[in-house]
């Protein structure tokens, strides 16, 4: 009876007119706020960088757009919240526990145009497509668009949803970056209502079902031939903040005036920190190289003694988020010598080393271009980097390289790996002489993933004077609804909408949230093509891929919006 009742229902939703086409030009144009228009390729004639950071200028700006396109679909209120908008599509039983389709659009810097969107974009056209075909379910459905899943503006993923779904409080409302502003202060100087986001926006359990649609963010989807993928299980983070050393004064004088500046970049390649699997062969990581490099000049500096001071005076990451692998990282190096000759053999030794780590870095299975770590001198002029004390700053950029590579090492044990575990050192950041580095631990298996984090931190424990705090936001793997898990594998099959798969995400969602607050979820992955790039304005899905999935959401929440109990 169930499956003649999906198929009927079917045919009443005229799936085939719901179009990838239509959404990914609604992706372009909330792609154009907080974005930048870069050269095209055959996949995408019209691209862009975005940068969308939450609670930003571009994130309201954008939420304004989200307004109207919500509003024009057929959504007859639509509820602003400090974190988002709620749009309300009324069924026939208001006294019925609604359905919510819901996802993110806030980006992190340097992004593309499908993550967190193509959920809200495909969530507004089904509602639209509703309208259209004068569908009235019998349960209300709502549309929640969220920021604050990307943990770059403040150290924190998914502060949207969790302040949505279970409120904020006081000790995540101040979380932010060292160098930043805290959520409290972004959302005040939005003039937003701080104590809207302490309590739910939604009573614990009362919804009816939340069904979330995202890009899957790595190849395995692709790789499997599969259309789709319904989620059983999300994998959650634990991050945490290393500071390293105290502040320093900036040095008037260096010690030797004949020097030479040089500039090593590193070309990695940016990817999801939670859905790219640990090795050289999935991953392009720019930090661990650096950190390479890192370790290296303080070797210099012992070997050489008084006669050399080597001064880092800049180490970017470009682009950097919690929740993305380093890719380009640029570092600034003055060597400075009693004599012309130890500069000279100093410079040597440094491009000798950089050619053997170029070689091991693109030896066998690797996702490294050719020669990703370049070097080259450069015009003192054309610095405008302060120094601080030498030998200080030389040992605490070492400890960073030390820290960065045993968590690089751990993470790849093979019961991690087989676990699916990942661990990155995701973003650095330095300010009158201190170290911030933050650290970004995952797994689906809870006990492996904390037993990986435990080796981790008992490694630092060869510098006693590490600050470690662990952020708010972190917390533990969830596990999607099993009715809900199965409904959505029977409805995709029974409305022939393509292939699926049965999968976990190694990546973390706003479904979890709501998840926590015990409303019954589910999540649906469409393929991330271009190798399963996420987190890089290379991330691309097919229009048919988001075909796809704006059909198996619409015939899905259809159902679950037409149940009686």
């Amino acid at each position: 009876m169930a499956e003649n009742i999906a198929r009927r229902n079917f045919e009443k939703l005229h799936l085939n007119e719901l179009l990838g086409a239509n959404i990914e030009s609604s992706l372009i144009q909330l792609a154009a706020i907080g974005g930048t228009k870069i050269e095209p390729t055959n996949e995408l004639p019209t691209r862009f960088k975005v940068n969308r950071v939450a609670l930003s200028d571009s994130d309201f700006q954008a939420r304004k757009h989200l307004e109207t396109q919500m509003k024009e679909a057929g959504m007859g209120t639509v509820i602003k919240h400090p974190l988002g908008l709620i749009g309300i599509y009324e069924g026939q039983d208001a006294g019925l526990p609604p359905v919510v389709m819901e996802s993110h659009f806030d980006s992190i810097p340097t992004a593309g145009m499908y993550d967190g969107t193509v959920g809200t974009i495909s969530a507004i056209e089904v509602i639209k497509h509703f309208k259209k075909q004068g569908i009235k379910p019998r349960r209300t459905i709502m549309v929640i668009t969220l920021t604050g899943e990307e943990s770059s503006g403040f150290n924190m993923a998914l502060f949207g949803s969790r302040g949505m779904a279970l409120g904020l409080k006081d000790e995540e409302l101040n979380q932010g970056k060292p160098d930043g502003q805290t959520i409290r202060q972004a959302l005040e100087a939005q003039n937003q209502d701080i104590e809207v986001v302490k309590k739910p926006f939604i009573e614990k359990g009362s919804l009816h079902a939340v069904v979330e649609l995202h890009v899957s963010q790595d190849d395995r989807l692709d790789n499997s031939g599969h259309d789709l993928a319904v989620i059983k299980n999300i994998a959650a983070p634990r991050r945490f903040q290393i500071n390293i050393g105290e502040k320093l004064e900036p040095l008037a004088n260096l010690k030797f005036k004949e020097a030479k500046y040089l500039a090593i970049n590193v070309e990695g390649k940016a990817g999801h920190s939670g859905a790219t699997p640990m090795g050289k062969e999935s991953r392009a990581d720019g930090f661990v190289v650096t950190s390479d490099i890192l370790t290296f000049v303080r070797r210099q500096q012992k070997k050489h003694g008084s006669n050399l001071e080597i001064s880092i005076g800049d180490l970017t990451i470009e682009g950097q988020a919690m929740n993305k692998i380093p890719g380009r990282t640029s570092l600034q190096i003055r060597v400075g010598g009693a004599t012309q000759s130890i500069i000279s053999e100093v410079e040597s030794e440094l491009f000798q080393f950089i050619k053997i780590k170029n070689e091991k870095y693109t030896s066998g299975q690797t996702t490294f271009n050719n020669d990703p770590i370049k070097i080259n001198q450069v015009d003192p002029a054309n610095i405008k980097t302060v120094f601080f004390d030498t030998e200080t700053t030389l040992r605490r950029y070492a400890i960073t390289g030390l820290i960065v590579k045993a968590l690089n090492m751990i993470s790849n044990q093979k019961k991690y790996v087989a676990a699916k575990n990942v661990a990155t050192a995701s973003t650095f950041n330095f300010k009158d002489g201190q170290i911030f580095l933050g650290i970004d631990i995952r797994g689906i298996d809870k006990t492996l993933r904390d037993e990986m984090i435990e080796q981790f931190l008992k490694r630092l424990s060869f510098d006693p004077t590490l600050q470690i705090r662990e952020l708010a936001g972190s917390g533990d793997p969830v596990s999607m609804d099993p009715r809900l898990v199965e409904l959505a594998s029977q409805t995709i099959e029974q409305n022939n909408i393509g292939t699926h798969d049965v999968d976990f995400s190694p990546a973390g969602h706003d479904a979890q949230n709501f998840a926590r607050a015990e409303h019954p979820t589910v999540m649906l992955f469409i393929p991330s093509r271009n190798k399963g790039i996420a987190h890089t304005p290379e991330e691309y899905s097919t229009p048919k891929d988001l075909e796809n999935g704006a059909r198996a959401l619409a015939s899905l929440v259809y159902n679950l919006a037409m149940e009686n109990n």
